[in-house]
């Protein structure tokens, strides 16, 4: 089982990169709103990061969650019902 990471900002949500140093993030969250505020960079994925100004009265969530694969159901084969292939409500238009 993998965890994962998202944020929340505000009421925005965002996957967190994974490999990301999770505690260093926070800190650095939490010296931005003692300092009265400033940007802290947020890295979502390789390619894309957010930077937000982060101050006091923001709200921040980080929340951890287990990346489980799907499963594979197997199909289930099914036969005609009787009778109710022949039925037609509205006949010939």
């Amino acid at each position: 089982m993998v965890l994962q990471y998202s944020i929340a900002i505000g009421r925005a949500i965002y996957d967190i990169e994974p490999g990301v140093d999770l505690p260093a993030l926070m800190s650095e969250i939490e010296a931005a709103v003692q300092a009265g505020g400033r940007f802290v960079r947020v890295p979502l994925s390789s390619d894309r990061t957010i930077d937000v100004l982060v101050s006091p009265g923001l709200h921040i969530t980080v929340e951890s969650f287990a990346n489980r694969a799907l499963e594979i159901v197997p199909t289930i084969e099914t036969g005609t019902l009787s009778g109710l292939d022949e039925y037609d409500e509205f006949g010939e238009f």
